[in-house]
């Protein structure tokens, strides 16, 4: 019989990494397992050449590109307790990133509890319970909710179909964890498609940490049957010498939009930024770098028209229009639906299954510092999974989301896909999770420095990246160096 309470996390990204951080600390009270699909930390920061699919056929996760550069700077990039290397510049490429988690990882002793190449094909309750999906899209009160008795013990619930008997591993009993259900995981070799070398896992509490910038989101155009040029996304974007000397239009003006569209004019011969004429960039622009409005549609001759009814002849339509939220591994019995690409239901503060409240995700939402909100968010998780926060009950945690949702419809104007932007917000909200689990806010200089870059990223695109920052003593104020 385990003492411990079991912590199932998917993904070794920062999210995860972060998750199995946290745990850890309290290893007398947890035991941890992380899955991983690839050989080694890192998630979206690992680097990879390769587009679509890697060599195992399996999809390529990461999103970066050679050249990328972080557009927030390392004093405030960095997880609360773990500061970047001092020798680094403010802002970072890719593989100072990954070595930053990689010494994450390497000083909280991460990897032995990290099942490398291991793929999860599924995640489900331990418990036979309907969960109404409709229901919860809708926010409706007559969703069939479970409810989990304290000291509750599901622990003979049978293996999911597909389990050989006796591969459950660590199954059987635990310590009591304060909310429920239990989770089973069925996981299996990366480069294997075949159930029958599967393993079946259970544990009493479930992190989702598998990231959003993978499968990728890319408009429907009229007409595109008819252009000859090249149309790629974002996500498959990695040298700017292939556009050398070529026209390119470049959909998309959030942060991938602003970055590789600069980072293709050091190439191409023209690059049109297009976008709906509220999102056109404010910071002055290269010559040969002009602002488009949206795409209409391609002619039959292949030329590219605009909706103010300007047309061009186009070399390359780069989609930099971002990326949908994808749980292919997790059951339907989990409750989790995603309404269009990015509207994750349901999750009380963004963080926590309302139906199933021992299934975490972190990393859900975005315009955000990433790593330290989701330290908060693992801070707040473990607060729960401690005992020392109770959770509203179920019918309250689904109301919070669907107020949420009618606030940033009615008074942020948001529509139903920016359901987990937080940008101005994140502040309350990191401050909220510390609240309630006790901890220590954010020090103020992260809202600080981040409010400045995101000022100077604003109007001066090109070279807001030569200030750098120093930390005085205290780490309370900060000073602007050169980069």
């Amino acid at each position: 019989m385990s003492s411990k309470i079991r912590i199932g996390v998917v993904g070794a990204g920062a999210g995860g990494l972060c998750v199995a951080r946290h745990f850890l600390a309290d290893a007398h009270r947890y035991e941890v397992v992380v899955f991983e699909q690839s050989g080694q930390v890192g998630g979206t920061w690992v680097y990879n050449e390769q587009v679509n699919s890697d060599d195992n056929s399996v999809c390529v996760h990461s999103s970066m590109y050679a050249n990328v550069r972080t557009n927030l700077p390392k004093q405030v990039m960095a997880y609360p307790d773990f500061p970047f290397e001092d020798d680094l510049p403010s802002f970072l490429g890719h593989g100072d990133v990954l070595h930053y988690l990689q010494r994450y990882s390497e000083h909280h002793g991460l990897e032995r509890h990290i099942r490398f190449n291991t793929r999860v094909m599924r995640v489900k309750p331990r418990l036979a319970h309907h969960v109404d999906r409709a229901a919860i899209r809708t926010g409706s009160e007559s969703a069939s909710l479970p409810s989990y008795p304290e000291g509750r013990d599901d622990s003979n619930a049978p293996p999911l179909p597909g389990a050989e008997p006796g591969t459950a591993t660590a199954a059987a009993e635990s310590a009591q964890c304060p909310v429920g259900p239990q989770w089973t995981v069925i996981s299996g070799a990366t480069d294997s498609r075949s159930d029958a070398t599967s393993d079946c896992s259970t544990f009493d509490a479930l992190f989702v940490c598998n990231g959003h910038y993978t499968r990728h989101i890319a408009p429907s155009v009229p007409g595109l049957c008819h252009f000859r040029g090249e149309v790629i996304h974002s996500h498959n974007y990695r040298h700017p010498e292939v556009f050398a000397d070529k026209v390119v239009v470049v959909v998309g003006t959030g942060a991938s939009g602003q970055d590789i569209s600069m980072d293709v004019a050091s190439q191409a011969r023209r690059v049109l930024v297009a976008a709906s004429r509220q999102k056109w960039l404010q910071s002055p622009l290269p010559d040969h770098v002009e602002m488009r409005h949206r795409i209409s549609h391609v002619n039959q001759r292949g030329q590219v028209i605009f909706t103010d009814g300007t047309a061009d002849v186009v070399d390359a339509i780069l989609w930099c229009t971002g990326f949908a939220y994808s749980f292919p591994f997790l059951d339907a019995s989990c409750g989790v639906t995603i309404t269009g690409t990015r509207c994750v239901r349901p999750l009380y503060k963004h963080v926590v299954n309302a139906v199933h409240p021992s299934m975490f995700f972190i990393g859900i939402p975005y315009i955000i510092l990433p790593f330290p909100v989701m330290d908060k968010q693992v801070v707040y998780s473990k607060a729960v999974l401690d005992a020392r926060h109770k959770l509203p009950t179920t019918t309250d945690m689904l109301l919070w989301q669907e107020e949420d949702l009618e606030h940033r419809a009615a008074k942020l104007n948001y529509p139903l896909h920016y359901a987990h932007v937080l940008s101005d917000r994140q502040w309350d909200y990191a401050s909220d999770l510390s609240q309630h689990a006790g901890a220590d806010d954010l020090p103020p200089h992260y809202k600080a420095i981040y409010n400045h870059v995101s000022a100077g990223r604003k109007l001066q695109l090109t070279t807001y990246r030569r200030e750098g920052f120093r930390l005085r003593d205290d780490a309370q104020v900060f000073d602007i160096v050169e980069s």
